[in-house]
């Protein structure tokens, strides 16, 4: 759990990165399922003290937060899909294991179940390779596609920018100007400080 952890700080995709994170958090889980079931039979059969099982409980408690901040920070820029099925696959996968393994359990109906167990088991990992592959296809397209977004973005700006200075052109003959720009001379009109009539053209004074 501890390696897969480290592990997936190496990774850079973010989807494979959550599916790392994520087999670490079912890892977890499985395994306080585990001891979880182990501290039940000491409780029932053997009638232990809750003294001589607080090193197990710590154990679960411990074991319980890892795996759900494991599987919180798998979700990170993986999306839900591929984590969550991740986590569903590895936490009875594992218990199973250490149960078979370490407590000497056997699946039901012997060798058929123990077949039919590993034939389920197989197509839910086929099933999480198929999620894992489409998350990171989709996020490849998603980054592909940013750029365009982008540049369509700036599109649009120059674009608006363009129409704005058309619009004030517009705004301009239509008797409206911007601040500083020299008022329009209409035919026939009087500028201040100068006369528009040519000298000697008008009555003569007396």
């Amino acid at each position: 759990m501890a390696v897969l952890a480290l592990a997936a700080r190496r990774v850079r995709r973010p989807v494979v990165r959550g599916v790392v994170l994520a087999t670490a958090a079912g890892a977890a889980f499985g395994m306080a399922s585990v001891f979880t079931k182990a501290v039940a039979e000491d409780w029932a059969e053997r009638g232990m003290d809750a003294a001589a099982l607080l090193p197990t409980l710590g154990a679960i408690a411990l074991l319980a937060s890892a795996g759900m901040l494991l599987s919180q920070a798998s979700y990170r820029g993986a999306g839900l899909a591929a984590p969550l099925a991740t986590v569903t696959v590895v936490n009875p996968v594992v218990a199973a294991a250490v149960g078979v393994v370490a407590l000497g359990e056997a699946f039901r109906y012997g060798i058929p179940g123990g077949l039919l167990a590993a034939t389920a088991g197989a197509v839910a990992a086929a099933g999480v390779i198929t999620l894992t592959l489409r998350s990171a296809g989709g996020t490849m397209v998603s980054a592909a596609r940013a750029p365009e977004g982008a540049a369509g973005a700036g599109g649009a700006t120059s674009t608006a920018g363009a129409t704005g200075a058309r619009g004030i052109v517009v705004m301009a003959g239509t008797g409206t100007r911007a601040e500083g720009a020299p008022a329009p001379v209409l035919p026939g009109a009087r500028q201040r400080g100068r006369s528009l009539v040519p000298s000697g053209s008008g009555p003569e004074a007396d």
